[in-house]
């Protein structure tokens, strides 16, 4: 099973950081993207009006706040990790 990963492309996150999110396929290896389905959905409906800590990402379960690509790339091989050793 893969470990979902939803990028919030809401108009907030969107302008604050999720727009180059939406690329972290290129900074993940083949082996690791054959392992995550990787969505940008148009809102988690996690901020109302200006919210200092977009951009959101969903991992599984697990929102996480604030994303950068690198915090995300770092957070998607953490779950890939996990994932293998259960």
């Amino acid at each position: 099973m893969k470990i979902t990963v939803q990028i919030c492309s809401g108009t907030a996150c969107y302008v604050m950081g999720g727009a180059e999110l939406l690329s972290i396929s290129e900074h993940l290896t083949p082996d690791e993207l054959e392992q995550v389905d990787i969505k940008g959905i148009m809102c988690l409906g996690l901020c109302e009006n200006y919210n200092p800590n977009t951009p959101y990402v969903k991992i599984d379960d697990e929102i996480i706040k604030n994303v950068t690509i690198e915090t995300l790339t770092e957070r998607i091989r953490l779950a890939i990790k996990a994932k293998a050793e259960k």
